[in-house]
């Protein structure tokens, strides 16, 4: 495992209150090679070209007491509000069903699902009968079940370019599946506990994939070749990315610490601090979901404590705090436009 080395890192503000496998398949190239750089100009460029199309408003610092307001009789009007509701329950029709198409195969939870963006028509599902699908958008159709994970399917995603399908479980294993015919490329084993979350690099056959047992993992497919451990979090893994030009990782934590990696050597090259960790008293800093900008060394946040961070990794620096969510933000994303 690689040795976590002592970098800088500034704290931003404290918040308001048993599988069969095929051969054959193609070879991938080392997406690590890519000539082209983020230069200073785009470094110059980050609050221009992200922070002004925000509102002011929005990210806002605003003192706690003067945010609540003055106190409101707050018994009276949730009692008042909650009988409204459960009358209107009782007495409104059922809801109407405007599905186009309804996958009907899983036969518990659906935890996790993903679009080939290589082919819009295929999707992909991961339950807690430990199995995954490929599906047919167009017709409802599954292909055979993905079997062979001893537990929930919580994680699934398509590689770049949609040939490949990797599945993250919470039995600690990381299946990598061909889409063409829906069987096993490899499986990946490494982590010692639950998976959280898989994702793929965007130019090659490179995936990631995070742990309870606060450790990354960097594996090449399909051959199965582990390339790097990536171990400093204290705590689970709970969410992670390539960054956008693909040079380096990124990584969130319970011990509520978003950390940049350096892929080929396994060592932290940036560390942002959003709070206390999970597990201490008043912990508010549990990052929760996390996003890479496709072309600026930036990314986007969530915490458990409903707050929402936007922060320059190679600065360390915060460029936009929002707390609007009252609850763990579980999922967020830069748009991306298509080519």
């Amino acid at each position: 495992a690689a040795v976590e080395t002592h970098v800088p890192h500034r704290t931003l503000p404290p918040p308001a209150a048993g599988m069969e496998v095929t051969e054959g398949a193609p070879a991938a190239h080392d997406p690590f090679d890519v000539d082209d750089e983020i230069g200073d100009d785009v470094h110059e460029l980050i609050d221009a070209r992200i922070v002004d199309t925000l509102d002011p408003e929005d990210m806002a610092v605003v003192d706690s007491d003067e945010e609540d307001g003055p106190a409101a009789p707050a018994d009276d009007g949730e009692d008042d509000a909650q009988g409204a509701g459960e009358e209107a329950a009782e007495g409104a029709p059922a809801a109407a069903d405007e599905s186009l198409i309804q996958f009907r195969e899983h036969t518990d939870a659906v935890y996790c699902i993903a679009v080939s963006p290589a082919d819009p028509r295929v999707a992909a599902t991961g339950g807690g009968d430990d199995r995954a699908f490929l599906w047919d958008l167009t017709s409802g159709a599954a292909q055979k079940p993905l079997v062979g994970h001893r537990d929930t399917v919580a994680s699934v995603a398509f590689s770049h370019d949609g040939v490949y399908l990797a599945t993250g479980g919470l039995d600690g294993i990381v299946a990598v599946w061909t889409v063409a015919d829906a069987s096993l490329a490899c499986s990946l084993e490494g982590p010692a506990e639950a998976v959280n979350w898989v994702a793929w690099h965007g130019r090659g056959h490179v995936v990631l994939a995070g742990s309870e047992d606060t450790t990354c993992w960097m594996w090449k497919a399909p051959e199965g070749e582990c390339m790097q451990i990536f171990a400093a979090h204290a705590a689970s893994v709970t969410c992670g990315a390539f960054s956008g030009d693909g040079k380096a990782v990124v990584t969130g934590s319970d011990d509520a610490t978003v950390r940049v990696w350096n892929p080929r050597t396994g060592q932290v090259t940036a560390c942002v601090q959003v709070g206390l960790p999970a597990g201490m008293e008043d912990a508010d800093g549990a990052v929760s979901a996390l996003d890479c900008h496709p072309t600026a060394p930036v990314a986007i946040f969530g915490v458990n404590d409903g707050r929402v961070l936007l922060a320059h990794l190679e600065r360390e620096v915060p460029l936009g705090v929002w707390r609007e969510h009252g609850a763990c933000v579980e999922a967020g994303a830069f748009f991306r436009a298509a080519d």
